[in-house]
């Protein structure tokens, strides 16, 4: 687990998304910070193990990023990306 905290600061520290203005902090924190900057917002919410719960905030631009709240209500960000779609009729690439 360490190692993959120092990865995502490595990651934070050097790249130009999202991972670069917050790591962790409080959910309300993070929530705001991401809308400010990216203009993201929840759109998608799922239970984790050992009661976290997983969001996926996106932006009309396709940005996207991934969080993971613990119950104490701090929330880390996962992963963030670009070209974010949402499939129609399944996933990407099947008949519709």
């Amino acid at each position: 687990m360490r190692a993959l905290l120092m990865a995502l600061a490595f990651v934070a520290l050097t790249s130009g998304n999202a991972l670069s203005s917050v790591l962790c902090d409080e959910r309300s924190e993070v929530i705001a910070k991401l809308k400010e900057n990216y203009s993201e917002v929840p759109v998608h919410i799922g239970l984790g193990n050992q009661q976290t719960v997983i969001e996926i905030l996106v932006a009309p631009s396709g940005s996207f990023t991934i969080i993971y709240t613990y119950p104490s209500g701090l929330s880390c960000i996962l992963a963030a990306g670009t070209a974010w779609e949402t499939a129609k009729n399944g996933a990407p690439g099947e008949p519709t």
